[in-house]
């Protein structure tokens, strides 16, 4: 099943069809409404279409059935209308509507060593994409063509490494940036440029 927090109302459970046909979900996303599930063991991107009890229609595939993804090595997704998957190999593949588009990572000064998560939503709240890239300590920030803008890593001398980066979260309309880093939750004021 789906857990769902809501502060007035507190934890609940929501239907959630289809789950057995899961192995094990890498990671999460919601889209106006649409719940998206990655699991790479079983090669599926599912899109799930909100019902009155939760999610309880079996899913969709993402992926129109006549096209093949290799989806293994997927650790994270994001969606801002497109869907951005991103791959341990440093990797990342971006889809319109099912149907993969030109996309390239580029301007980086060094490749992309062991990513964590990519982060991105629609143009309205969020212009970039960033990626938690553990094995280079940094967070990458993106164009949303995939051009390099600039890298953010924490002050020299500061007890905080990202070398164990899981998570991010960019509220760049509130100019905050949550860092999740081993069992550590940093908050931070997204630098000016």
């Amino acid at each position: 099943g789906l857990l769902e927090y809501h502060p007035n109302w507190g934890m609940a459970t929501s239907a959630l069809a289809g789950g057995e046909a899961l192995r094990l979900p890498a990671a999460v996303a919601s889209f106006f409404g649409n719940f998206y599930v990655l699991d790479p063991q079983a090669n599926v991107l599912l899109r799930y279409l909100p019902t009155a009890d939760g999610y309880s229609a079996p899913p969709e595939s993402y992926f129109p059935p006549d096209q093949t993804v290799d989806l293994s090595g997927a650790v994270d997704l994001a969606i801002d209308g497109a869907v951005y998957v991103l791959f341990r190999d440093g990797r990342v593949e971006k889809y319109l509507s099912g149907q993969p588009t030109d996309f390239n990572l580029s301007g980086l000064d060094k490749p992309l060593n062991n990513p964590t998560a990519i982060f991105t939503a629609p143009n309205e709240e969020v212009q970039y994409i960033y990626i938690a890239d553990a094995g280079n300590q940094r967070i990458v920030q993106l164009n949303k063509d995939g051009t390099f803008v600039r890298q953010l890593k924490p002050r020299p001398g500061e007890a905080v490494s990202f070398a164990n980066l899981q998570d991010i979260y960019v509220d760049e309309i509130g100019g905050r940036l949550y860092i999740l880093d081993s069992n550590n939750l940093y908050v931070g004021n997204i630098p000016n440029e």
